[in-house]
């Protein structure tokens, strides 16, 4: 980033990106959303619908709306310094993040 080189954070590497920048996780997303819609116990990647920011990186690649494969517990909170939120799961978790 120090580098103006495009990053972008999908899944676990945009909750790297965030906690690297300062920000924050939830500790389980579902406590957060209730389901295990984001990964089921065993681990199991599910098949979860986001929104895209039309206008993002991430937005560009692969259109307004997607359905992606994940496995997570914790997703971003609150952002870190220079992030801005590029993708978020229909239940409002976060999914991609790209700088600002």
């Amino acid at each position: 980033m120090d580098r103006a080189i495009p990053v972008l954070g999908v899944c676990r590497g945009a909750q790297l990106l965030d906690v690297a920048l300062g920000g924050t996780l939830h500790q389980h997303v579902p406590e957060l959303v209730g389901t295990t819609a984001h990964g089921a116990a065993p681990p199991e990647f599910a098949a979860v619908d986001v929104d895209l920011d039309a206008g993002s990186l991430a937005g560009r690649l692969l259109g307004e709306h997607a359905r992606v494969r994940c496995l997570h517990h914790q997703p971003i909170d609150r952002l870190g310094d220079g992030l801005r939120v590029t993708a978020r799961a229909c239940d409002g978790v976060v999914e991609a993040v790209e700088p600002s």
